[in-house]
């Protein structure tokens, strides 16, 4: 059977090969580390993560992206402002000791963040999408999109849309330690459509038309956090009360095509018991859940506590969707 870590090799060998190729004997004393809190084959596009990752390194390496390209200067200050955002508590110390290891820098001060222009971006996405390919086959092309070019995107049938209009959004993620096969997931919902396709496509169709709600709903967030006001007069607190019913019909859908699994429902009853909406991430079958939290995260600190103590034999922590894609960051002290 082969293990994530030689998959996770093979890619890693196939695109410094493909990328730097005969460069490579030019250069020396060259390092890689990857760090890393995203669980494997949870839902979350760890493998494509880890190809985006691995790409924009290589192309880096191979001088065919820029990190000149625009940049922003962090002080030590911001810099530690910058992991709170992005890294939960037990991930910075591994990361700072990382790269200081790598860096040559113990004490890191300041570093610069670089926002890579589109068609750069293209190219990590392109390149990415290859180490996919090696890695599972016949992927959709999705997560590494989303993992290069951050925000959302729209998928349907194959074809993939950025949304321009959306809010950041606070979620908790938990993680249910179910192992399950991506491939079996949607071998099982092939065999029910099969079976009893005037049952299954209408709930294929719902579940378009939930995503299609949700869209709206992300939009008129995004406005009403923008302007204050939206065409129809709602709240942030109505937008979200509508976004946690649509959660939960999406749900109860993906259950109906048999995508569900005991302790995922564990993690939807007990969020529920505090007015929080849950639903199965990538595949389902087990993996993670992904919680939708309020965007004052004050209201909810008490009730995300209390979560914590209910699923405590679960992998919990918050975190944000829809922020920047990939970038590079380099250490300038």
């Amino acid at each position: 059977m082969t293990t994530p870590k030689i998959l996770a090799a093979t890619g890693f060998l196939h695109l410094l090969t493909c990328i730097v190729g005969e460069d490579i004997s030019k250069m020396s004393g060259l390092e890689f580390c990857a760090v890393s809190n995203l669980p494997v084959s949870a839902g979350l596009g760890s493998s494509a993560t880890f190809a985006v990752c691995m790409a924009a390194a290589m192309l880096l390496l191979s001088d065919r992206i820029c990190k000149e390209a625009s940049t922003k200067q962090f002080c030590k200050s911001e810099y530690d402002t910058y992991l709170e955002d992005i890294i939960p508590e037990e991930m910075k110390h591994k990361l700072k000791e990382c790269l200081g290891q790598f860096s040559k820098h113990e004490n890191i001060q300041s570093f610069q963040t670089v926002a890579l222009p589109e068609e750069m971006k293209c190219l990590v996405c392109d390149w990415s999408f290859q180490c996919e390919r090696l890695i599972h086959g016949t992927p959709s092309g999705i997560d590494n999109s989303v993992s290069c070019f951050g925000g959302m995107i729209k998928y349907t049938s194959g074809k993939m849309t950025a949304l321009k209009d959306y809010p950041v959004l606070n979620v908790l993620l938990a993680n249910t330690c179910v192992p399950r096969s991506t491939k079996a997931m949607v071998a099982g919902v092939k065999e029910r459509y099969d079976q009893f396709p005037q049952v299954i496509k209408p709930v294929l169709d719902s579940i378009q038309a939930i995503s299609e709600h949700c869209e709206a709903e992300l939009t008129k967030l995004h406005h009403l956090q923008s302007s204050t006001t939206t065409s129809d007069n709602l709240s942030e607190a109505d937008i979200y009360k509508r976004l946690n019913i649509l959660i939960d019909m999406n749900q109860h859908s993906l259950n109906l095509l048999g995508v569900g699994h005991p302790q995922i429902d564990v993690v939807c009853k007990v969020t529920k018991e505090y007015g929080l909406s849950s639903k199965l991430t990538g595949a389902g079958g087990g993996g993670c859940v992904l919680t939708l939290l309020p965007q004052d995260l004050g209201n909810s600190e008490e009730s995300v506590r209390a979560i914590k103590e209910k699923l405590s034999g679960f992998e919990l922590w918050k975190t944000k969707l829809a922020c920047l894609g990939v970038c590079i960051h380099v250490i300038t002290n």
